[in-house]
């Protein structure tokens, strides 16, 4: 049975699993999977289709990256993201849930079982990107061996990636300075290659692909604690520009009134 809710999801009714589909604009959509008991299966397949040339990997973060090589670019070019997965329970109790890919399927396995609070909402969301646009505005990054030509993203992925982002405080004396949700969304759009939105400078730097956005979080962080005493004394009513080496990363931190306006690899 199915039937299409006001908002325009699709809702597709099974016997333990019901799937809810709802497409975006940007030519993304999400499918939502309601685990509706403990008979219901672990894992859940999708189908999917791929031209010839084209493959997925999963990523480092527990995402899905799916690529292409065209014949006329030997680059691996980054084509859609399966973003990591997430499941909760009733309750809101985080199931544990990972992707695994097994031939033609994607397999979401959701751990519930006698202790889960039923139902469980589990969410595989699919971020395509447009092949007019990958030509177009698209950017190699190398990392070791690996050369991958990254498109231009969606402003849908990093909003996904922050959904549940927490404002980083690091306090020195008598002021607090803040990475803030908008300040994070500055720094993935213009320096993390799979939120990239295109934009660029003469001199364009990128983190390294496979960094978590909890690991630039941490990053910046780390940046910050080494300059105590400058911010201290520098205070949060000015503009404060920082450059440094943490982790192994040299970077240029940008403070602006207490806010982190640019953080980026030098």
């Amino acid at each position: 049975m199915s039937g299409i809710l006001e908002d325009g999801t699709i809702l597709y009714e099974g016997d333990d699993i019901d799937h809810a589909l709802a497409a975006f604009e940007d030519g993304s959509f999400r499918a939502e999977t309601i685990i509706r008991g403990p008979a219901a299966p672990r894992e859940i397949a999708y189908d999917i289709t791929f031209s010839e040339g084209t493959h997925a990997e999963i990523a480092d973060d527990g995402g899905v990256d799916v690529f292409e090589v065209f014949a006329d670019e030997p680059a691996q070019v980054l084509v859609g993201r399966f973003e990591t997965p997430w499941a909760i329970d009733a309750s809101g109790t985080p199931i544990d849930t990972w992707y695994e890919l097994d031939g033609g399927s994607l397999v979401q396995v959701v751990d519930h079982g006698v202790d889960t609070a039923y139902p469980v909402v589990a969410d595989p969301f699919w971020i395509p990107a447009i092949v007019v646009a990958l030509r177009v505005a698209s950017v190699t990054i190398k990392v070791g061996s690996k050369t991958v030509k990254y498109a231009k993203a969606p402003a849908s992925r990093a909003a996904n990636a922050l959904s549940s982002y927490k404002t980083l405080s690091f306090k020195t004396g008598a002021h607090t300075f803040k990475l803030d949700k908008s300040g994070m969304k500055h720094i993935l759009t213009r320096h993390h290659p799979k939120y990239w939105t295109g934009g660029s400078k003469a001199t364009q730097t990128f983190f390294n692909p496979n960094m978590s956005v909890t690991q630039v979080r941490s990053l910046v962080h780390g940046a910050m604690k080494q300059w105590p005493a400058t911010l201290k004394s520098r205070g949060t009513n000015q503009r404060i520009s920082l450059s440094g080496t943490y982790d192994g990363v040299k970077y240029k931190m940008v403070i602006d009134k207490g806010r982190v306006v640019q953080f980026y690899p030098r």
